[in-house]
């Protein structure tokens, strides 16, 4: 009889320079992602399917051809991806109107980045990888 074991971290391995290196599952809401760079994946990948073609919208205009997230899944993942933002009630202000995709406050290197638009319409841009810094590495 084997003795109680208590609960484990999945943890998996994969081959970096002819080594293993452990990779360490993250949780964005109830998304799984099998490492932390399967998340920033899955964050590059968002911003790049609003490439910002077509109208500026809301309240970043100025910032280069904004471009609103309206796929509900989208929507979802930003609301769960926010609130590992080290400063959530910051960046949600009022709370959100909407979502949205554009260049970088900053204009760092014209880089296209999510932006809360609140319903007070401020707007602000929030950084993913300062959010995945957070990212739980336990189902929630």
């Amino acid at each position: 009889m084997h003795p109680a074991q208590p609960d484990r971290m999945l943890v998996t391995w994969h081959t970096i320079g002819g080594g293993m290196a452990r990779s360490t599952p993250v949780w964005i809401g109830n998304r799984h992602y099998p490492s932390k760079t399967k998340a920033q994946e899955a964050c590059r990948d968002l911003v790049a399917k609003y490439p910002g073609n077509g109208e500026g919208v809301g309240p970043v205009s100025p910032q280069g051809h904004p471009q609103l997230v309206d796929d509900p899944d989208d929507i979802a993942f930003l609301h769960d991806l926010v609130k590992l933002h080290p400063t959530p009630d910051q960046v949600t202000g009022s709370g959100v109107k909407h979502f949205l995709v554009s260049v970088n406050a900053e204009g760092w290197n014209n880089n296209r980045c999510f932006w809360v638009w609140r319903e007070d319409d401020s707007a602000d841009d929030f950084s993913w990888p300062d959010c995945l810094k957070n990212a739980p590495t336990q189902a929630p």
